[in-house]
């Protein structure tokens, strides 16, 4: 049970995928799927729920700038204990905006789940090794938010094509475009290192 709890701290987003169905269903996907249906059936959901949901995509915004910071503490922290004050802060100064969207939204979740992961950090160990991992993380963290920005204008300029000006179908659609490419990429570079990309093109 003791084991069972520390993975819950250390990964909260695992909670779903050790269901059953977990194994079954992409995280990236699934997220980027519900933002789609409730886009497609933001006429016959509740508004409050609808506009609940496009909000999330910001708490995506606030993650990766605080992965990034807590990611450089643990780089150039010296020993342990600067770690610690270190990720102690950039964890309050973020932990600010979360639980004020989290005010606003009336979903405490995100706090705990983003306090959560502070805390991960908060214990994570200090040395070589994992300071090359953490590097390697601070380049993928970045790689994502590329991701989200060109997420937030493609999602934009489709609105824009069709004659729509709503904020809230726009992040919903943000949402998708955003996660969804996320997903497609993760798969695309694991059939890369498989060698099984070149395979599947046709010879012209």
């Amino acid at each position: 049970m003791t084991s069972f709890l520390k993975l819950i701290i250390s990964n909260p987003g695992k909670i779903f995928w050790l269901t059953p169905f977990g194994r079954f269903i992409d995280g990236d996907l699934f997220t980027g799927l519900m933002f789609l249906v409730v886009l497609l059936g933001s006429g016959f959901i509740d508004p409050e729920i609808v506009e609940g949901i496009s909000n999330c995509i910001m708490i995506e915004f606030i993650i990766i700038h605080a992965n990034v910071g807590m990611s450089v503490c643990g780089v150039v922290a010296k020993n342990e204990r600067s770690k610690r004050l270190l990720i102690l802060g950039i964890g309050s100064f973020y932990s600010l905006f979360v639980v004020a969207i989290a005010w606003g939204l009336a979903a405490w979740w995100l706090a705990i789940i983003f306090l959560s992961l502070t805390w991960s950090r908060f214990n994570q160990p200090v040395n070589n090794e994992n300071k090359k991992g953490l590097m390697a993380e601070i380049i993928v963290t970045m790689i994502r938010f590329a991701i989200y920005m060109v997420g937030a204008v493609v999602a934009f300029g489709i609105l824009a094509l069709i004659g729509l000006d709503d904020e809230t179908l726009m992040m919903l659609l943000w949402g998708f475009v955003y996660y969804f490419t996320l997903f497609l990429l993760r798969k695309w570079f694991a059939r890369l290192r498989e060698g099984q990309f070149l395979k599947d093109i046709p010879m012209l």
